[in-house]
């Protein structure tokens, strides 16, 4: 998402023209592709996966291992590793110079406070905004990720160059880093701006639809009296007797 944001700021004509749903259903084939290939590298003899050593049937990557296969193994998980975090920070740094830079210009040409009632006039202002709101959601996804799986990256690299070993860190890392896969789920409903506007508009229903309830009053007395003054408007010529009995009616 970090690249996709970028590439649609920095070349706008050619992510017009290039980007398609067939380009992105081939590029998640892609990712997945890569991951499980590199994650089958121990089924064929480089890098090895052991059982947790909390006595859960979990296993993990042999860090301790002094194999050169399972080393490699390794070094590779790291340098992929740093190559996202680095893409990552990379993308998002360009894309809120980017952004901040248009909003900038824009909404000094296109004021939003002036103009109010000229629609044409403030449509560029209000994509700068959201380019901007979609900046931050991919930025907050990206600081989740980041928090989660950077401990880990550098525990590997650690524990290939042998220093400060430590086999608590290195389990608190990879717990981290599983709190990852649950907190990313999450992450992408809540930073969303229309999940905000519908969850604070049920809200704003359900604290209505409570006040209404508490705030109804009886309504009987109400209609008897309005009947009451109705007959005695229409009876106001009528002789007493006659009023008595509709009022009795009405009762």
């Amino acid at each position: 998402m970090a690249i996709d944001r970028t590439v649609s700021l920095c070349k706008p004509f050619f992510y017009k023209t290039a980007a398609s749903p067939s380009l992105a259903r081939a590029i998640c084939v892609a990712i997945v592709t890569i991951c499980l290939l590199v994650a089958s590298l121990p089924f064929m003899g480089i890098g090895n996966y052991i059982l947790s050593q909390t006595g859960s049937y979990v296993c993990h990557i042999d860090l301790y291992s002094s194999s050169p296969k399972d080393r490699v193994f390794i070094i590779i998980l790291g340098l992929i590793a740093v190559a996202v975090v680095t893409t990552m920070l990379t993308s998002n740094i360009v894309v809120f110079y980017l952004v901040w830079k248009l909003k900038k210009s824009v909404c000094r040409i296109f004021p939003l406070e002036l103009n109010r009632n000229s629609r044409r006039k403030n449509n560029k202002c209000i994509a700068a905004k959201k380019e901007q709101q979609m900046a931050q959601f991919v930025a907050s996804v990206s600081l989740i990720f980041l928090l989660t799986w950077l401990p880990l990256t550098v525990r590997l690299f650690c524990n290939y160059f042998e220093v400060l070993p430590n086999k608590t860190l290195d389990l608190v890392a990879m717990k981290i880093a599983l709190s990852g896969f649950i907190a990313n789920p999450f992450a992408y409903v809540l930073f969303r701006n229309i999940f905000k506007r519908t969850l604070k508009r049920s809200f704003s229903q359900i604290q209505t639809g409570i006040g209404n309830k508490i705030n109804v009053k009886p309504q009987s007395n109400k209609i008897f009296h309005i009947k009451v003054s109705r007959i005695h408007r229409e009876n106001s010529t009528v002789e007493p007797s006659k009023f008595v009995t509709d009022m009795q009616h009405a009762t």
